[in-house]
């Protein structure tokens, strides 16, 4: 079945190789297993919607053309950097992007590095992995960037407040760089 429908993708307009796709691996049904299928089945009814607007525009388009397309849009997109605005993101999301000022929050062991990083069973390269994000960052700042840590933290799944100490990335910033705001 992948074969044929990964053959077949070159040749169909993006709308119905989609519809297709979806027709083979019995998705409908799939969806009908979960409470309220019917908000599930408007997703991709808003789905098919917006493959056919693709087809139409893009004529000969295939799914990977579309794949392509949408994988490059995303809301930052449309940032107005003149706007006195504050946008969140994470940092999977801001890699290639820059502001004039950053906030990092939470920059403390268990949260970055994450407490499965930290955990024995973990490779260095899986330390590795979060410092890169650390540092991508880091980099997203023009002119200035805050980092936050805390000294505790409380949990909300079960209200219990427990000692963090600062992210191990954190002490990898040399001292000149550094000025320390403590409330």
């Amino acid at each position: 079945m992948v074969t044929d429908l990964s053959q077949g993708q070159d040749k169909m307009e993006t709308d119905k190789f989609i519809a297709l796709l979806l027709e083979r691996v019995e998705y409908s049904r799939y969806l009908e297993k979960f409470p309220e299928p019917e908000l599930r089945f408007n997703n991709i009814k808003d789905l098919m919607e917006d493959c056919k607007k693709f087809s139409e525009k893009y004529i000969g388009a295939t799914a990977a053309d579309y794949l392509d397309k949408i994988s490059l849009i995303s809301e930052i997109d449309a940032l107005d950097e003149d706007e006195n605005k504050l946008n969140i993101i994470t940092i999977h999301n801001a890699k290639g992007l820059e502001f004039p000022v950053v906030f990092m929050i939470g920059l403390f062991d268990g949260m970055f590095p994450h407490h499965r990083v930290l955990n024995s069973e973990f490779t260095q390269k899986d330390i590795e992995e979060e410092r890169r994000l650390f540092y991508v960052g880091l980099t997203r700042a023009r002119e200035l960037v805050f980092l936050t840590s805390c000294q505790t933290q409380q949990t909300y799944s079960n209200n219990r407040t427990r000692t963090v100490r600062p992210s191990l990335f954190l002490s990898e910033i040399p001292e000149e760089y550094k000025e320390y705001i403590i409330e």
